[in-house]
This record gives C-alpha cells, structure tokens and sequence, in this order.
C-alpha cells in the first residue's frame, strides 16, 4: 500500500513486505538507534519489494544461519552506519539502490552502503551503491560468498571522524567475490581492495576509474589494491584516470592475473605531486600478465621491486609514460625536476622479469630499466633486478632504450629477437641514472 509507515519492522518466516513503489511507500522511524536496523530478517523466505527505506539506524540487517531473504526494487536512503548489513545467512538483491549513509552520529565512523560478514552469501543483480561512506561494499570473513553483476559502485565518500577511507569495494579475511559487468567511479583511496591469506576476487568487463585521493591526506587513490595473500583474477577490464598507481599488488603471496586489460592516464598522489605508476608489483607478489596495454601513466609504466617477487608478461604494450606531475608543475612546493623519471618498465632489488612479444615506445626516460633501487625507509637493495627480454621492440624512447645498471648482466638476455630503434640516445646504457623511488605499502 501507499503511504509512510513510522515503525520498525521484524519479517517473519515467509513474509514479504511488498509496497506500491519506491516513490509512493517508504518505512522510517523517527526513534535513532546505533544498534538496530528499521527493517530486520532473521528468518527463512523473506522478502522486501517495491518502497523505500530511511531513517536514522541501520536499513536493512539480515542476521543468522537460517535468514534468507530476497530484495527487489528496493531504495534504502540516509540511513546510519549501514545501508544493508548482512551477518550469516543468505540474500538476493535485484533493482537495489543503497546512497547517503551516514556515520555514526556518536563518533562519525562507518557509513557503509552494503556490509556482508561471517558467511553470509550474497548476490546482488542490478544496483547502484552510491556517495555512501568510509565503503561502499564490505565483505569479510571465511565462507563469505559475493556476487555483484551489473553494479554501479560510486562517490563513496571517506569516514566523518577522521576522513579516512572511501574504498568502493573492500574485501578481506578470506572473503570471495566475483564481479561481471561493474563500474567502480569517484570513490577515494582505493577503487577496489583485497587483502589477506585466502582472500579471492574475480573481475570481468569492470570499469574502475577517477579513484580520488583520500579526503585526510590527499594521497592514495589506486584504482586496484592487491595485498598480503589475496588473490585476484582481472579480464576484460579497464583502470583509468586514478591516483597514485592503477594497479598495485603487495606482499608475500599476493597474487594477481590480468588478461585484455587497459591501465591507462594514472594521475599522480593529490598531496605532492608524486607517482603516478600504471602497475606497481613488490614485496614478493607473483603476477602474469596477457594481452593488456599501460599507457600515458605516470613517473614509471610498470613497477616491479624486492626480492621473491616474480612477474611474466606477454603479450603487452608499455607507451607513453609521462613524468610525475611534480616534475612538471614549476610553481608547486614539491617541484621535483631531478627525480620525474618516465620509466617504461623498471626491475629493482632482486626481482625476476620475463617479458615476451611486447612494445614498450615512447617513455619520458627509458624504455627499460634495471638497478639496485631501495626499499620505502630509504634502505638500498644489495642487488639488482633481473630482466629476460623475448621477441619486442624497444623504440623511441627518450633517454635510452634500457638502461642496465647492476652487475654481471647477460646482455643476451636483453637481444632474444628484441628490436631497438630511434631511441633518442643508446640503445643499450649502462649509465648511473635516476631511478623510481620505491613507495608504501597501503
């Protein structure tokens, strides 16, 4: 029926709460609360359709083992700390609009548009998360299962208290995700993050640019995040206009696939101008790359640092990478001309490069590079990196076409069937250049 009903609602078993429609019934409550939900669902077969849901406590909580419940052409509008929050249990949510939570009134956290934990099984068909807070999409936990498929993720805005956060997607602990057809845009710090032992996302035909630095410090804005043993899988998919890097992947186990994927006009760090890098790989992650192109990125195309870390691409472009904005900007305090690079793809510190049937054209510095580097304290690495080069063409790049400085290189392993040409300066250097400087983990 039609009509706002000022109550909140408990659903039994096999009840459904259906409306008019959205713009015609609309449940609320005046009564404010930190710890309930206006509409809550403990129990089997449930469902919520056609109105609309507001007020200031959580929208919607699904709660226990048994509760399933289904969701349709749902809108839960300003509600506090959680949009729709999941705890065990399953649900389905299809023509779902989550936007405007609120933080927490008591100490300005939390705002999330859609918090899934302990697992919970979710899938979510049709919707818009938008200009939420701290996240716009949590999932944690073991046995937490996610699927998003023709989601719009948006404007999440960082946490009230402290301006932290603005993650669109955020998953952790060993939670698993699988996302087809999305865009993630206007969100802060990071677009999408996955991070821990067990951890799994998967992505196919997602768009995820303009990641906007954090509201606190101005920094971050990576458009993927890859940390401490998540493993990731990316097809079809493009990273564009973000901050800072527009893929990163870190740490120890940290694993990451890309296959047909564009990365391309990452934008340098809000705060100082720095970065700016296509793909960033360090701290012993393990990625394989097909069929992908980074280009018009910043300070350094691709990015690979520290020891145990490993990298095999094939298949790819590496092309016009600029130097970092700070380089460039003569009038801002951090102007930094000496240290703008423009690397095309960089080996630091004991890594392993295999790259085959590529071009890498048109950098600001040199196509290729390796060196000793150093870590993020300032601490220089006590080897090299390591580089095995097949079947590509290195031209055109500014400075060099690579640029070796660590010892007992094999030469050999820079001219497998590898064309050089119309490199502005050597084709093969061995001078003591500047080289990327090494970044935080986050």
């Amino acid at each position: 029926s039609k009509g706002t009903f000022d109550e909140v609602v408990e659903i039994p078993t096999g009840i459904v709460l259906w409306g008019a429609c959205v713009a015609e019934t609309v449940v609320t409550t005046r009564a404010s609360s930190e710890e309930e939900a206006v509409i809550t669902s403990r129990y089997p077969d449930a469902g919520i359709g056609n109105l609309r849901i507001t007020g200031p406590r959580w929208g919607i909580y699904v709660s226990g083992s048994i509760a399933s419940v289904h969701l349709e052409n749902v809108v839960v509008i300003s509600a506090q700390m959680f949009g729709i929050f999941l705890v065990s249990g399953t649900a389905t949510l299809s023509d779902v609009i989550v936007r405007d939570t609120k933080s927490r009134q008591s100490d300005g956290k939390l705002g999330r548009g859609l918090d899934i934990e302990l697992g919970a099984s979710v899938d979510v068909c049709r919707a818009v998360i938008t200009k939420n807070r701290e996240l716009g999409i949590f999932a944690d936990g073991t046995d937490t299962l996610v699927t998003l498929h023709d989601v719009l993720v948006s404007h999440t805005q960082s946490q009230q208290s402290d301006g932290m956060w603005g993650t669109g997607l955020h998953i952790q602990n060993g939670a698993s995700v699988v996302v087809s057809r999305a865009v993630f845009t206007q969100n802060r710090k990071n677009g999408i993050y996955a991070d821990g032992t067990n951890t799994q996302l998967k992505l196919h035909n997602v768009l995820v640019n303009d990641t906007q630095s954090q509201q606190s410090n101005e920094m971050l804005g990576r458009g993927l995040n890859v940390r401490n043993g998540a493993s990731v899988e990316v097809s079809r998919s493009v990273f564009s206009k973000n901050r800072e890097h527009g893929v990163c992947v870190d740490g120890t186990n940290a694993r990451l696939k890309l296959q047909d994927v564009l990365v391309y006009d990452t934008q340098s760090q809000q705060s100082d101008g720095t970065s700016g890098r296509g793909f960033e790989i360090q701290h012993g992650a393990s990625v394989e790359v097909n069929r992908s192109v980074f280009t018009n990125n910043r300070d350094i195309g691709i990015f690979v640092s520290g020891t145990s870390t490993n990298v095999k691409l094939q298949n790819i472009i590496i092309a016009n990478t600029l130097q970092k904005h700070c380089a460039t900007n003569q009038e801002s305090e951090n102007y930094c001309p000496e240290s703008g690079t423009g690397v095309g793809i960089g080996s630091y510190g004991g890594t392993n490069i295999e790259m085959i049937h590529f071009v890498v054209s048109k950098n600001d510095h040199c196509g290729a590079q390796l060196a000793l580097g150093g870590d993020e304290y300032g601490n220089t690495f006590e080897v090299g990196g390591k580089m095995k080069l097949s079947h590509g063409i290195i031209s055109q790049n500014t400075l060099c076409g690579i640029n070796i400085q660590t010892e007992n290189f094999d030469w050999d392993e820079a001219r497998d069937y590898v064309l050089y040409f119309d490199n502005n300066y050597n084709d093969l250097d061995t001078t003591l250049m500047t080289t990327p400087e090494a970044s935080r983990g986050e």
